[in-house]
């Protein structure tokens, strides 16, 4: 437990089930993270936990956005989460709940304001209106842990010349940010062991 929560999470149970390291994006409460799981053994090779480090990938839209005039929308399918879960972090954060605008998909996070934003605009061909301009929708469906569907990344793109450019390679520039986590994620894993096996050796001397 952590927190009061029991830990149910795939790359958990993986890890436990294995005894090695597990790594995968997961859908939390209200968010999607990175996550990198691993067994922790002592000197004498004996578990005696297990070691999580996690990113949420929020911030990556506003990355995404820099230098460009285009938008973005996070979406997580609706079956996927709580009502009494996202509704409690809602009011935690003092913002109205939005649970019941939305039907099958609902916003994680965004860079447009959260008002403005339609379910109709992950389900059209058409242009769409926002902040008084017109995007070209265009869609990457995210894959959970297991690889199964759990919710689109929407990107609304301008139609200038440079966004047109961006539109052709967003893709791979997400993909690499997430790579770019997942790296450091895996190198403060290494970093703690090689910090902490020697600490350990010392302490048992």
């Amino acid at each position: 437990y952590i927190c009061g929560d029991k830990i149910q999470r795939h790359t958990f149970i993986e890890t436990k089930s294995n005894q090695s390291i597990s790594a995968g994006l997961e859908l939390g409460k209200t968010a999607y993270a990175l996550r990198v799981v691993l067994p922790y053994f002592n000197n004498k090779n004996k578990l005696i936990g297990y070691v999580e480090f996690a990113e949420e990938i929020d911030h990556f839209l506003n990355i995404l956005q820099a230098n460009s005039e285009n938008e973005y929308v996070l979406f997580a399918r609706k079956k996927d989460l709580k009502k009494d879960n996202w509704e409690a972090v809602r009011t935690h954060n003092k913002v109205k709940s939005n649970w019941n605008d939305f039907d099958e998909f609902i916003p994680l996070s965004s860079t447009i304001n959260n008002d403005t934003i339609s379910e109709s605009w992950i389900k059209t061909k058409n242009d769409v209106q926002a902040n008084n301009h017109n995007y070209i929708p265009k869609q990457i469906i995210i894959k959970n842990e297991k690889g199964d569907s759990s919710g689109i990344l929407l990107a609304l793109l301008t139609t200038t010349e440079i966004d047109k450019v961006i539109e052709s390679v967003f893709v791979n520039t997400l993909i690499f940010y997430i790579l770019v986590v997942i790296g450091g994620l895996l190198m403060s894993i290494y970093i703690t062991r090689s910090i902490n096996n020697p600490l350990t050796k010392l302490e048992n001397a």
